[in-house]
């Protein structure tokens, strides 16, 4: 089951890490623009 936590400044790195894996990136996943849109479930990250 997966488990969510909150986005944070402290995890940018790591789901910049993820998001370079992809072949196609799309600005709607920016970490910025999660970031912006933080509250709510649009702001949370599958925990590691």
């Amino acid at each position: 089951m997966l488990e969510f936590e909150p986005i944070s400044l402290e995890k940018q790195q790591a789901y910049l890490q993820r998001l370079s894996e992809c072949p196609q990136k799309s600005s709607d996943y920016s970490f910025v623009n999660l970031w912006g849109w933080a509250e709510g479930i649009l702001g949370t990250l599958v925990k590691d």
